[in-house]
């Protein structure tokens, strides 16, 4: 049986600073069982905020800060995690899949030739709720700013009528050709070939970038400069990259920036048969995985 895989992933609006500080106590509190000490330094981290603007010599009045977490602190993506925790709950009452990290939540659902209406119904009146639930708990969802996209790979795919539209809480979100997720671009065959080339892009624009200023650097620091500008671009989210052209493309990356003189890559690890023919080796060799 043909099968299909509709995500739409969810756009908060200013979710960092909507967050009750009352509510986020009461749920470490009940929830996590978080009292004492524990509870006290967090209530300490969250209460008698001040903020203010500063231009040159002059700052505004300063004003209290009731509401929010810091959304560029350690604590920040975890508080906010644990503030929306109980919304799982509630996805998984619809029979509804899901994926949440900090802000960022996806609903995804599966659907078959014979089901396409019954599960879309379901999904949808999943979507209503979560936007229920955030309401009632000071956040906003943006439906104009979620998107949604249906996963069609193989032969079974294509047995499944396309989704066009999908109702997000009284909004017609049209399926899209591809989605970002946590800075990976996702498409309708899960290729990840656009990723792939954006990836390969941004590597050689900083290959680039490093050439014109290479003869002025140390060899440490251009080796230095080389792994955090194009090394990190390769190692992230490593693990999806299982087939040989992506390997290719990436090799071709890591040659171009060994030619420049600024990657330290060892030979025999760009010339890994393992590399290519052994996904295990991908996901447990980031080394080999760049190339």
């Amino acid at each position: 049986m043909g099968q299909s895989v509709t995500l739409v992933a969810l756009d908060l609006s200013a979710a960092f600073d909507c967050i009750d500080h009352g509510t986020l106590i009461d749920r470490l509190r009940h929830t996590y069982g978080i009292t004492g000490l524990a509870l006290n330094w967090l209530r300490s981290y969250l209460n008698s905020r001040l903020s203010f603007v500063r231009w040159k010599s002059c700052s505004s009045d300063r004003a209290a800060v009731d509401t929010g977490i810091a959304q560029g602190s350690s604590l920040g993506p975890q508080l906010f995690s644990m503030y929306i925790a109980p919304l799982a709950e509630l996805i998984r009452s619809f029979g509804v899949r899901y994926h949440q990290y900090a802000d960022d939540t996806q609903l995804y659902i599966a659907i078959s030739r014979d089901n396409v209406g019954m599960n879309l119904e379901k999904l949808e009146r999943c979507i209503a709720s979560v936007h229920e639930w955030l309401l009632h708990n000071g956040l906003a969802l943006n439906p104009s700013k979620s998107e949604a996209i249906q996963f069609k790979t193989g032969r079974g795919g294509k047995q499944v009528d396309n989704v066009a539209t999908i109702n997000v809480s009284g909004v017609a979100v049209q399926t899209a050709e591809t989605v970002k997720s946590l800075g990976v671009i996702l498409d309708r065959q899960l290729s990840f070939s656009q990723h792939v080339d954006n990836v390969c892009r941004a590597c050689y624009f900083h290959i680039r970038a490093l050439r014109h200023v290479r003869d002025s650097l140390p060899e440490d620091v251009a080796k230095t400069v080389a792994v955090s500008i194009v090394t990190s671009r390769l190692d992230y989210c490593n693990s999806l990259y299982f087939v040989w052209y992506v390997i290719r493309q990436f090799r071709q990356v890591a040659a171009s920036a060994e030619h420049t003189g600024s990657c330290c890559l060892e030979a025999e690890k760009v010339r890994s048969h393992n590399a290519i023919t052994d996904p295990s080796t991908l996901a447990t060799n980031p080394s080999a995985c760049n190339i």
